[in-house]
Parts: C-alpha cells; structure tokens; sequence
C-alpha cells in the first residue's frame, strides 16, 4: 500500500490508535479520519507524509489534555487542513503561515493558547 493516494475511513465505527505506520505512506495525498473511533494522539509519523494535499483528522477520543500541535513543518503542499476536536494545546505554528498552498484551515474545539498569528490578521488586512 505503499503507493496509495488517498485514505479515507470518515463515519465509520473503527476504533483504537492512530497507527504510526501511517507515516509510511509517503505517496498519500489526501488522509481522511474523521467522525471515527480513533484515538489520539496524531502520530509524529505523520510528518513523513509531504505529499500530503488534504489533511482531515477530527474527533479523536481518549486524548490527555497535553497533545502538541503535530509537527506538519515538512507539508508544504497542504492545501486543506483540518484538526478539529484533537485536544490539542499550544499555540498555532508560525510555520502555518508559510504554507503556500493552504486555502482551508480548521482548529475548532482544541485547547489552542496565545495570540492570534499575526499572519492571521495580516492576511486579513490584505483582503479589504
């Protein structure tokens, strides 16, 4: 499966962890996990998978409070990325602001903390 483009399992009743194999899909294109079962955290494997367009996980169970944002440092070609309902904490990378492609971007329902990036208002500011 090591040439699979696109996953998806949303609506579904599976259930356990994410697995961390899922890094190894590297030619992934567009992930799809979400109203599922699954359990958190969003694996570090995750970072592997550059090729990456769409990026959808929400509504992850059985997540301590302490969840980090995932490092997605390495997706430049992220276009749509949502992680809502993931428990994560912290504040918003400063590197999503460099992520050319990126058209769709939902946080909702995490523990997000700190000031709004400023690549936020000034894109807004942009738009007038």
């Amino acid at each position: 499966m090591k040439n699979l483009k696109e996953f998806s399992i949303d609506g579904n009743d599976l259930s356990g962890k994410i697995p961390d194999w899922i890094g190894n899909w590297i030619e992934l294109e567009s992930l799809y996990l979400q109203g599922t079962s699954m359990e958190g955290p969003i694996p570090s494997t995750i970072s592997q998978l550059k090729n990456l367009s769409e990026l959808l996980i929400s509504d992850l169970s059985g997540i301590t409070p302490t969840t980090q944002f995932p490092n997605l440092e390495d997706m430049k070609m992220v276009k749509i990325l949502v992680t809502s309902n993931c428990s994560i904490t912290g504040r918003i990378p400063g590197y999503i602001g460099n992520i050319e492609n990126l058209k769709l971007l939902f946080l909702t329902n995490n523990s997000l903390t700190g000031e709004v990036p400023s690549w936020i208002t000034s894109d807004m500011d942009n738009n007038k």
